[in-house]
């Protein structure tokens, strides 16, 4: 599943949805950065690009938001052995690639950790992170609500109601439409922000990137090997891409 998630995200199909992250989660405004459930590191990379580039920008001054701080911390952290390996292979085929190292010197800095956890029991000191990142997994609103500090931030994501309609189509004879509803388990301890939606569409070409989107999600498991060889029929078709991003805020007592 792993490496299946990283050859279908390199492909670029969900670049749109790392876009709206980056929008959304504004990781600039951050000194410490949490992506929870971080999977192969597509999105953390994404984050610690945006920053990297942003930081080299013409103009780029950070100490207004950032005063005093010299270091910006990213951690990425997964449950899975499997999944931080394969985070740890993008950002060393990230930083070997030419154009990275033009990029530097960043201002102020930013350093990496991925680490192997449950989101369950984070390793993190409580209040010590200003963003938190939460994307296609398990929200755990207890311990996202310890790490944060009063004035950080947490935004999740979670596919929308058309999200991959083509696919579920085709392996299903009923598709349920089931809407992201985080605030059934966020809104005790958190305050909903800013609410975007991430909707396009993308073609992909070849049936093992397909297969490859497939094993990303839970239909993977759900429905009758056999099934796969119907993937063939969306080679080059429109695939709906629908995602809703959501800003959540700790509820200060």
């Amino acid at each position: 599943m792993v490496d299946a998630r990283s050859a279908f995200l390199n492909g670029g199909y969900y670049r749109p949805i790392l876009d709206g992250l980056i929008e959304a989660a504004s990781p600039r405004q951050a000194h410490t950065i949490l992506d929870l459930g971080c999977g192969e590191g597509f999105y953390t990379m994404g984050l610690y690009d945006s920053l990297l580039s942003s930081g080299n920008a013409p103009g780029a001054d950070f100490s207004a938001s950032l005063p005093g701080q010299s270091v910006r911390h990213i951690l990425g952290v997964d449950i899975s052995r499997e999944a931080i390996i394969a985070s740890c292979r993008r950002y060393r085929n990230y930083v070997s690639a030419e154009d990275t190292f033009a990029r530097q010197p960043v201002s102020p800095p930013v350093s990496l950790t991925w680490l192997v956890a449950s989101g369950a029991a984070l390793p993190v000191k409580s209040a010590s992170v200003d963003l938190v990142t939460c994307l296609f997994t398990r929200i755990m609103p207890a311990e996202m609500y310890r790490v944060l500090s009063r004035s950080g931030k947490l935004v999740v994501a979670g596919a929308g109601e058309n999200h991959l309609h083509e696919l579920r189509s085709l392996l299903y004879s009923h598709v349920r439409q089931k809407r992201f509803s985080p605030e059934k388990v966020l809104s005790d301890q958190f305050v909903s922000g800013e609410k975007r939606r991430v909707e396009c569409t993308i073609c992909v070409e070849q049936v093992q990137q397909l297969k490859n989107l497939l094993m990303m999600t839970p239909h993977a498991w759900r429905v009758a090997p056999e099934k796969q060889v119907l993937l063939a029929g969306l080679v080059g078709r429109p695939i709906s891409i629908d995602v809703e991003l959501e800003v959540w805020y700790p509820a200060v007592p």
